[in-house]
């Protein structure tokens, strides 16, 4: 992402196939993230 992120300030097309390619494991992560809290949800802390 960084380096999605300074080629995008330098310039670079933000829908170019270098920067999508750069971002698409970010994304999946972030999908696989959501889908996990939904399923297994959140444990309240007890204290």
């Amino acid at each position: 992402m960084l380096t999605a992120g300074l080629l995008g300030l330098f310039g670079s097309d933000p829908f170019s196939t270098t920067l999508v390619a750069l971002a698409v494991p970010l994304a999946i992560n972030e999908m696989v993230l959501a889908v996990w809290l939904i399923v297994k949800g959140f444990n309240p802390i007890t204290a």
